[in-house]
């Protein structure tokens, strides 16, 4: 379809309005007015908004533009991140303190068993049990 047949259906659709709110956008481009919202928060809602108050709206002829695959603006964020920093997975942790709390546990934990392991080098080295290094017992 062209631009004007798109534009004169658009017209009947909406009682001749020129400035479609999200509620009047929702069956003509299959998004509710939450999805919307959702996608204008995003920076990915495909349409210039223009704000009247504080009611964002959609002009019937940006509408019109993008139906027939001439609109500009289209999918694509309005950032410069890559698609790897848009959609990257983070970790799901609350904080690092508990990581943090084990690693310390961990090492406490390394350097006793160490101390005990000399410990026992050195009553076994004294014992004079016959092993000429200590170390080939470990």
């Amino acid at each position: 379809m062209d631009k004007e047949n798109i534009l004169r259906d658009l017209k009947e659709r909406t009682a001749g309005k020129t400035l479609l709110t999200a509620e009047d956008l929702a069956p003509i481009i299959h998004r509710s007015p939450q999805a919307q919202a959702n996608l204008r928060n995003t920076g990915t809602f495909p349409l210039p908004i223009r704000k009247v108050g504080r009611v964002p709206m959609v002009s019937v002829y940006d509408l019109a533009d993008w139906l027939a695959g001439e609109c500009v603006q289209g999918l694509k964020p309005k950032t410069t991140a890559t698609e790897k920093e848009i959609f990257a997975v983070r970790p799901n942790r609350k904080s690092l303190g508990s990581a943090l709390g084990f690693m310390t546990a961990q090492t406490l934990f390394i350097a006793e068993t160490v101390a005990c392991v000399e410990k026992l080098m050195v009553s076994d080295a004294l014992d004079g049990s016959g092993l000429k290094s200590p170390l080939k017992r470990i």
